[in-house]
C-alpha cells in the first residue's frame, strides 16, 4: 500500500507544471529609470513648492 501511494505522488507531482522565473533585471536601465524619476521629481519640485506656499499666503492674508 505505501508503495503505491508513493509512486502515486512521484507521479502526480511530476506532472505540476514548472515555473519560469523571469530574467534578472537590466542595471542600467533600471539606473537610468531611477535617474529619471529623480530628474523629474527634482526638477517639478520649487514649482510644487512655491504653489504650497502661495496657496497658504492666500488663505492667511
Amino acid at each position: 500500500m505505501l508503495p503505491l501511494l508513493l509512486l502515486s505522488f512521484l507521479v502526480l507531482g511530476s506532472c505540476a507544471p514548472q515555473e519560469i522565473s523571469p530574467p534578472p533585471p537590466d542595471y542600467d536601465e533600471t539606473k537610468k529609470m531611477v535617474v529619471d524619476i529623480l530628474k523629474l521629481t527634482f526638477r517639478t519640485l520649487p514649482t510644487k513648492i512655491g504653489r504650497i506656499f502661495s496657496f497658504r499666503c492666500r488663505m492667511n492674508p
